[in-house]
């Protein structure tokens, strides 16, 4: 392992990375978790629009079918908010910054 913490700049350079970040506390990593939640479900939104826009412009395909395919694209978005990948996503990073902070205290003690 200190090989692996030497190759990114050894334990100063996570210290002053930690130090960087305004709060590890639960509603700091809750606050940015949510950031982290509400941009990937922006890019989903991108992605469907312009999966429709192509479909649009190619008119290949029935009006309808492209209507529901939207609608089912937004539907998929929306029923897919705050699930499992979030939570253990949130749930990792709760863990990690515990215990990168119990480790930077050992090291300083």
């Amino acid at each position: 392992m200190r090989g692996s913490i030497d190759k990114i700049g050894g334990l100063d350079f996570i210290f002053k990375l930690m130090d960087l970040v305004p709060s590890t506390d639960e509603n700091s990593v809750r606050h940015y978790s949510n950031i982290v939640r509400e941009k990937s479900e922006l890019r989903k939104l991108i992605n469907v629009s312009e999966a429709i826009t192509k479909r649009c412009y190619a008119s290949e395909d029935d009006v309808d079918d492209i209507i529901g395919s939207a609608e089912q694209g937004i539907i998929n978005i929306t029923q897919n908010r705050n699930t499992t990948d979030c939570l253990i996503y949130r749930f990792i990073l709760m863990k990690v910054l515990k215990s990168l902070r119990s480790f930077q205290m050992q090291m300083r003690a």
